[in-house]
């Protein structure tokens, strides 16, 4: 599973989802829905609006047992998954199937790292010296660093041909980072991620680009939908 976590987050949930494949899932025995805490914060899931459910201690691909079985509130989540309607905003059960979606993937707990994913994600931007990322004038409130591509480079890779927007709050602190495709236009999918300190969470959203002019409210209303799980 460690190898797995190389990969975003994002990028997890949708393999999954693509494939049709659902962890083995423990459900508590008096309910169907998921309960459990985000840093100490009370949260049931509905069973029939999430998907891959972990928690802490469970076991990784192809190992056994290692965590608690019978969960409680004081079981820690460490990843989930859900979809949202746009532009409703409203959770999705997992049988609904609608062309514009938002899909969240939450991760906590024992994946959540130390909480610098945002900030080391923008410092990286530039690692590779073939795809280079210069900034340009700003859109949607948000500054704006296009690719540069070297002229070495005799074929464009698809993986790495997206733009980067970023959201800065008062203190300089990066709030939010967006990935944004460039081959498919407005039907390009953005890979957003922030962060809920309160609960100790990344965020991860995934959304097509022609939705980038709202993601102020995307993220809000992300946060929004999460609150409202709070016991």
């Amino acid at each position: 599973m460690n190898n797995i976590l190389i990969c975003t987050a994002a990028t997890i949930f949708l393999i999954l989802t693509s494939h049709g494949l659902t962890f083995a899932l423990d459900k508590n025995e008096n309910s169907k829905n998921f309960i459990g805490s985000l840093n100490n914060v009370k949260f049931e899931f509905p069973h029939n609006y999430v998907r891959n459910v972990e928690y802490n201690g469970d076991p990784g691909w192809g190992y056994g047992k290692k965590g608690e079985r019978v969960r409680s509130w004081g079981s820690n989540f460490r990843s989930l998954g859900f979809g949202i309607s746009h532009p409703n905003f409203t959770l999705l059960k997992n049988s609904e199937s609608l062309n514009s979606v938002i899909r969240v993937t939450l991760t906590a707990g024992e994946y959540y790292g130390d909480g610098h994913f945002l900030k080391r994600s923008f410092q990286e931007i530039n690692r590779d010296p073939n795809y280079s990322y210069r900034e340009v004038d700003s859109i949607y409130e948000l500054r704006h660093f296009s690719l540069t591509i070297d002229s070495s480079v005799v074929k464009k890779s698809l993986m790495r041909d997206f733009d980067i927007y970023v959201k800065n709050d008062k203190d300089g602190k990066v709030s939010a980072l967006i990935r944004c495709g460039n081959s498919r236009g407005d039907q390009a999918i953005c890979t957003h991620f922030f962060e809920i300190e309160q609960f100790q969470s990344r965020i991860t959203l995934n959304y097509k680009k022609e939705f980038l002019r709202s993601w102020n409210l995307i993220q809000s209303s992300t946060i929004s939908r999460l609150q409202e799980l709070r016991k």
